[in-house]
């Protein structure tokens, strides 16, 4: 969106009290506290604030970020991450249109510097041999971009549901939603995993 003078009252709408990513600085997050007609004002990820004078000579354009369904590492915890659709009025990341919970218990999370900077980064996700092995103070895993590992009940999950369970010392994974067996068994292949999938 083009932010200038004329415009203010539209990128107040959108922005005003959400986070953004600027174009100029890459990843590095910004939290917009307010918009005024010669002026928006925030903090930077880095807890610097920031100023963006607006002028008509010289157009000043927002990003932001435009989140889907994501999983991701958070601490102990994978979590997951999803835009409410019925609320997408505003264009940065807000409590209203973005909501982020453990896929360990369902917990949701406050939106957070600390919280988004684990998404914006580039994952790393862990193999399924890796979480399989019980050293760590992990409680679940991100495996994939959609799926995870829950410790506890040994668990395969797509976003937040249940969709498989794993026996380890059968080798096998006993499907509870047989309709993503096909997802599971591309990601073990990928992966070179030898468990059965029934």
């Amino acid at each position: 969106m083009i932010a200038v003078p004329s415009t203010w009252r539209d990128v107040s709408k959108y922005y005003e009290g959400t986070y953004i990513k600027l174009p100029e600085y890459g990843d590095m997050l910004f939290f917009v506290q307010r918009v005024r007609e010669s002026m928006i004002t925030g903090i930077n990820e880095d807890d610097t604030v920031f100023e963006i004078h607006l002028n008509e000579k010289a157009p000043f354009h927002l990003d932001y970020i435009l989140p889907h369904r994501a999983v991701f590492q958070f601490g102990q915890d994978a979590v997951s991450l999803r835009r409410v659709p019925a609320r997408q009025y505003r264009r940065g990341l807000h409590s209203d249109n973005t909501k982020i919970v453990s896929v360990t218990n369902g917990e949701g999370y406050p939106l957070s510097f600390d919280l988004l900077k684990a998404f914006v980064n580039k994952q790393k996700y862990v193999l399924l041999s890796e979480a399989l092995e019980d050293r760590g103070t992990f409680r679940s895993v991100a495996l994939t971009s959609r799926m995870s590992y829950v410790r506890a009940g040994r668990e395969l999950r797509i976003d937040n549901t249940t969709v498989a369970v794993i026996s380890k010392a059968e080798r096998i994974i006993k499907m509870t939603r047989p309709i993503f067996s096909k997802e599971i068994k591309q990601y073990l292949q990928d992966n070179s995993l030898t468990y059965g999938v029934i």
